[in-house]
């Protein structure tokens, strides 16, 4: 037996049940939907703060190493001085290298 005739088979009253049911169903799904996009946009908006974040704290934590020279350190010529401060400006550069490309792994 056919699907169309099993439907027509179907009193009224079912068929308005099914209906009722089926729109339910159908709004259920889009507010789910919807509560879905709206998680994702707030993860998406959690984890750029978390980058934004993260690269601060690896300034802020360079800065520092720049300003923990001992009296000793300080007392290097220019060049000694110099090379230390590429050594921590690449430290740094690094770490935000290796951070944007773990951004970049997390979106795709």
């Amino acid at each position: 037996m056919g699907t169309y005739k099993r439907w027509q088979e179907v009193s009224s009253t079912n068929k308005q049940h099914i209906f009722v049911w089926s729109v339910q169903h159908q709004a259920k799904i889009k507010s789910l939907t919807d509560y879905i996009l709206n998680m994702e946009q707030k993860k998406r908006q959690l984890e750029e703060s978390q980058d934004a974040l993260t690269a601060e704290l690896a300034k802020l934590q360079a800065h520092e190493k720049t300003h923990k020279m001992s009296g000793e350190e300080k007392e290097k010529d220019d060049i000694s001085r110099h090379d230390g401060d590429g050594d921590i400006k690449k430290t740094l550069e690094e770490q935000l290298e290796n951070h944007g490309e773990a951004h970049y792994k997390q979106l795709s």
